[in-house]
């Protein structure tokens, strides 16, 4: 009789994939904070902000779309990663103009319109190709693929930052890593358009995936809202109080990241599974993989025990420039356990049908987190960030919660008598 692991082996490819991409873009933020200085930096980091938030629009939700054909009809996944990408390159164009407005909007000192128009071009040309790969490998199960597809961008502007100091006799500045940024997108989009073109080409497709892509949207507005709960802080911050703050705050909140990285990995690795049991309802979900929360809930405590530990140790690992970057993580300690629960219970509805809600409580915490940054800020500075983005963790919870259980309620006979059936696999009909 075969024993049980504990530990499955793709758990652990996901977390060694999820954990190398946290090491090369810690990597890179160490040497882009150095080469460039607190100031450029933090000009950088808002930026990125803003162009993140507008990436997550590319295709309308089409990563995640993707992700859900390939897991409940993985036969159809090449017709299905087609159509999602061509949704993302249609979709590029606009984004781009607009979030070059929005950038220059935000960062409208000292800096020049083409280092705007790299930096957001980039970000907008790589993010949503890379993430649209690794969702396909992910929703196929090919969790190795899976790793090294989210390792691509990171790895290719170190590796391009890393030849740029070295070839560079003059000082790195932030047009430097404007073209490193820019140039590490179009590769990334150029593999996206060959993967595209050989999918449109083959023929062991049989037909379009059946998903609802009208909850794309969802999904999309979903992204977005979380986006903005990661980086309005910083572009607050940065607009409000400081670029060296915003530096600052996004290095501790970069250590928040990657103390949260085998969380992150547990529900990765979860999502396939979520999909398959969330037809049969959320009761039957939560049921099904109580343990992964379990684990989650254990693994979000560890991490902000671990963030208070590391705290004393960040200046040294970031420069003594950033000596205030010690206090700004003691504070955040309590971001881990806050974003997991979240993050959770997010998981959970958007993969059981209950996508809409789930956007729409993301959206309004959006709301709420850009009013109280933004009041928080201007009576404590970067302690306001912190006390808003953890209150608009909870409040979120709090709400997607009573959703889950009142919606739950009205279905609860049907769920529970799906509950005892575990959902067939696709076997082709022959």
């Amino acid at each position: 009789m075969r024993q049980r692991k504990w530990i499955p082996r793709s758990y652990l490819v996901v977390l060694f994939g999820l954990a190398c991409r946290a090491v090369l873009q810690a990597a890179l933020t160490v040497v882009a904070a150095r080469v460039l200085g607190r100031l450029d930096f933090g000009a950088s980091v808002a930026i990125a902000g803003v162009a993140g938030f507008f990436a997550t629009w590319a295709g309308l939700g089409a990563p995640a779309l993707h992700l859900r054909d390939c897991a409940i009809e993985p036969y159809r996944w090449r017709s299905s990663f087609a159509r999602m990408h061509r949704r993302i390159a249609l979709s590029l164009l606009p984004l781009i103009a607009v979030a070059v407005l929005a950038a220059w909007f935000t960062i409208n000192e000292r800096i020049s319109p083409l280092t705007v128009v790299l930096l957001v071009s980039g970000e907008l040309l790589g993010a949503p190709t890379a993430d649209l790969i690794a969702r396909s490998f992910q929703g196929r199960s090919r969790y190795a693929a899976m790793a090294g597809a989210v390792c691509a961008l990171p790895s290719l502007r170190l590796t391009m930052l890393g030849g740029t100091v070295l070839l560079t006799k003059s000082p790195v500045t932030l047009t430097h890593w404007a073209y490193v940024v820019f140039a590490s997108g179009l590769i990334l989009a150029a593999c996206g358009f060959v993967l595209s073109f050989r999918s449109r080409r083959s023929k062991k497709d049989d037909g379009a995936a059946s998903a609802k892509h009208a909850s794309g949207v969802a999904f999309a507005a979903a992204a977005a809202a979380s986006r903005v709960h990661s980086d309005v802080d910083k572009v607050i911050l940065a607009r409000m109080s400081s670029m060296g703050i915003a530096g600052e705050y996004s290095l501790a909140y970069r250590i928040v990241d990657v103390l949260l990285l085998p969380i992150v990995s547990l529900i990765e690795w979860s999502t396939r599974a979520m999909f398959e049991h969330g037809q049969s309802g959320a009761v039957h979900a939560v049921r099904v993989l109580w343990a992964r929360w379990l684990g989650v809930i254990a693994l979000s405590l560890l991490a902000s025990v671990a963030m208070l530990g590391v705290a004393p140790f960040l200046p040294w690992i970031f420069g003594p420039q950033f000596e205030g970057v010690k206090e700004i993580a003691r504070w955040l300690c309590l971001l881990p356990l806050t974003s997991a629960c979240w993050i959770t219970v997010r998981s959970i509805a958007a993969t059981t049908g209950r996508e809409r809600q789930a956007a729409a409580v993301e959206s309004g915490g959006a709301i709420l987190s850009v009013a109280l940054c933004i009041a928080l800020v201007a009576l404590i500075d970067w302690r306001g960030a912190v006390v808003a983005t953890c209150a608009t963790h909870i409040a979120m919870t709090m709400v997607m919660l009573v959703v889950i259980t009142r919606t739950s309620v009205g279905s609860a006979g049907a769920e529970v008598a799906g509950a005892d059936h575990e959902p067939q696999p696709w076997r082709p009909q022959t």
